[in-house]
């Protein structure tokens, strides 16, 4: 009545709660447990470790070493995907290039099966290092 509603009932959240609230799950549903090790990860390894507060950064570099694989050298790349060349860059040289030496690495590849896709790709690269991220 305070509603304007006349002696209706106005519909509300609570009436309709799997319309509103479908996103979550009830209150009162059971919750799988993670893990340890998921949680730590989620928590912790996902996140920047210098964004960290002090002290969780301080368990978290007592507790965790970072350290490149040795095998691909931090380039998460398999051996064939390091070992593809062109012109003798593979794709993680190619990633550790400034754009604007990407760009130009790029301009000079020769072939005619894909000249499309470099032209539009010197395209793009040309235009990051426009707007200054070259």
């Amino acid at each position: 009545m305070l509603d304007g509603s006349e002696g209706k009932r106005s519909s509300t959240r609570a009436d309709h709660p799997s319309e509103e609230w479908s996103h979550r799950p009830p209150s009162n549903a059971p919750h799988p447990y993670e893990g340890l090790i998921p949680q730590i990860q989620k928590k912790f390894l996902s996140k920047d470790v210098d964004a960290l507060q002090p002290h969780v950064r301080a368990f978290v570099e007592r507790a965790m070493t970072f350290t490149a694989c040795p095998e691909c050298g931090g380039t998460r790349l398999s051996e064939g995907a390091r070992s593809s060349k062109i012109k003798g860059i593979n794709i993680a040289d190619a990633c550790e290039m400034q754009i604007s030496d990407l760009a130009g690495w790029v301009r000079g590849l020769d072939e005619p099966s894909v000249a499309p896709l470099l032209a539009a790709l010197v395209e793009t690269l040309d235009s990051f290092v426009e707007i200054g991220l070259g």
